[in-house]
């Protein structure tokens, strides 16, 4: 199984997956033609040569470019039932056939691959993360939330690669000129996920298997590829030391590097 981010940011999320026998997008967060344009580039392959698509939220950064791609490849969307309610005055009506509900917690099958999900706090509706199975290897991908909970860490374990949010630097945030509700936002419960949270979380899942991490969703004005890694590197220099994984950022506007596993 190989996959890797085709955008990252409030500008647009999109993450590709890929076995032997399935071709899975999670999010479109940019319009049609964009991610298509993404896919042909990125990952040598047409939007008509996915499987599905799969949503794990409906902020306009992950949805944008759903309804489009699932009328005009005719691919079947899975999301929970309250990212339904919200995306759907957004992306417009999908066919019924296309349209796939679950649960948060639940676990997906597309081709042969498992999807274990899981909820997240973030401020939409039934949002979720997601650990990315073919029965040899586990990806992990958790993106938008607030906090990282007991039920999180219980599914991400044994994981051979990781997509983590690492958004803001804490401090740049508090000094910037966001609003203060939007920095109680970003900030709360139910917001985004810092640099310092994401190195803690880190130290909790990495295991011996772990090869790949990417931090993707970061602030363009709270942020810098330099302090997010610099943030995770200071916390786990003894742990880099023993493992053999490699670590970077997820681009903004281009594709990661390929996780291999």
């Amino acid at each position: 199984m190989r996959c890797r981010t085709l955008m990252s940011g409030s500008s647009g999320n999109a993450v590709y997956f890929e076995s032997e026998k399935t071709r899975l997008l999670i999010d479109a967060g940019k319009s049609g033609i964009q991610i298509s344009t993404a896919l042909s580039n990125y990952c040598q392959i047409q939007g008509s040569q996915l499987d599905a698509l799969l949503v794990t939220h409906a902020h306009m950064d992950h949805i944008a470019g759903i309804g489009v791609l699932s009328r005009r490849f005719k691919l079947p969307v899975y999301a929970t039932e309250g990212a339904w309610l919200e995306m759907t005055p957004i992306i417009g009506l999908i066919p019924p056939h296309l349209k796939y509900v679950f649960k948060a917690n639940d676990h997906l099958s597309i081709g042969d691959l498992v999807i274990e999900t899981f909820e997240t706090a973030h401020d939409a509706s039934e949002s979720i993360g997601c650990v990315v199975t073919d029965a040899k290897s586990r990806i992990g991908l958790l993106t938008d939330t607030g906090v990282f909970t007991d039920q999180m860490a219980l599914l991400m374990f044994k994981l051979d690669g990781i997509i983590i949010e690492a958004n803001h630097d804490i401090n740049l945030l508090r000094k910037s000129r966001y609003p203060e509700f939007l920095k109680k936002r970003i900030l709360g419960s139910e917001g985004h996920l810092s640099n310092d949270d994401a190195a803690k979380i880190l130290i909790s899942i990495i295991c011996d298997r772990t090869t790949q991490i990417i931090l993707a969703h970061l602030s363009e004005e709270n942020n810098t590829k330099e302090l997010a890694l610099e943030a995770v590197n200071q916390i786990l220099p003894e742990l880099a030391k023993n493992s053999k994984f490699s670590l970077s950022v997820a681009p903004r506007h281009e594709a990661s590097p390929w996780i291999l596993v």
